[in-house]
Formats: structure tokens, C-alpha cells, sequence
């Protein structure tokens, strides 16, 4: 499972309305879709965080080849009217089988998130850091 959060997307629902934040998220869900195959799967979970579960593949070294995948699809800037908005997201990522008795993903989830977080902090400070990237 790969785990999205898109970085500082408050900015955009504060500075340009949300019906533009509304369409930068359908943008977003239409470009990390291109990514995946038949058998997996995106959910949006809220406001700017999605999931990625993979079927169609387990192994490391494709998973980190997929979230590259995403990455790179995010990173080419999004243009509404005269706006080009650049997207930036923070993914983490967790093997797991399913839970005996466990209907939703919720705990694999709550293993997740908190290294997201501690990437999304890494990657701002990594943005701020750079003249390049703000």
C-alpha cells in the first residue's frame, strides 16, 4: 500500500477557492490512476491524502518504482486559466497481508501515516531549503 499526502495543499484551497482545489484533486486522482495497473486500486481517504493499494505488485523494488511513477506524474505543474499550480506530495509505503478478522484498513493505515508525516517535514524543509523548489 502506498500512502499520498499532497504537500501544502491548504495553500491552494485558501488562496484560490475550493472549487479549484476540488479540480486540482481530480487532476491528481486522473494522473496517479495512469500509474497504476487493472488490479489496483486509489482511494481518496480526505481532504489531500490518498491510497494506493497494490495488486499488481509486492515486490520493493517495483513499489518504490510505481511511488517514483506518481511522483513524477505530480510534479508536472497543473494549469487552470492562467494558473500553473506545481504539486508536491509526500508517500509513504507499508507492506501487508490481509488481517485475519480485520474488514478495513485502518491499521494499516495508522502504520503509515506517521512516516508520511515525517517525509512530508523532511521534504518542506528540503523545498525551503532549496531556491530551486520554492
Amino acid at each position: 500500500m502506498l500512502y499520498l499526502d499532497l504537500d501544502r495543499f491548504k495553500i491552494v484551497n485558501d488562496s484560490l477557492g475550493h472549487m479549484v482545489g476540488d479540480e486540482l484533486l481530480v487532476a491528481v486522482s486522473r494522473r496517479i490512476e495512469s500509474c497504476l495497473r487493472e488490479n489496483d486500486a486509489l482511494a481518496r481517504l480526505g481532504g489531500d491524502t490518498f491510497a494506493i493499494i497494490l495488486v499488481s505488485e509486492t515486490h520493493p523494488d517495483h513499489v518504490i518504482t510505481l511511488a517514483d511513477a506518481v511522483r513524477r506524474a505530480l510534479a508536472t505543474p497543473v494549469r487552470f486559466a492562467d494558473r500553473e499550480i506545481a504539486l508536491f506530495a509526500s508517500i509513504g509505503a507499508r507492506a501487508a497481508q490481509p488481517l485475519p478478522g480485520v474488514p478495513t484498513l485502518a491499521p494499516l493505515i495508522s502504520q503509515v501515516t506517521p512516516a508520511v508525516v515525517n517525509i512530508s517535514i523532511k521534504s518542506r524543509s528540503a523545498a525551503e531549503d532549496n531556491p530551486l523548489l520554492r
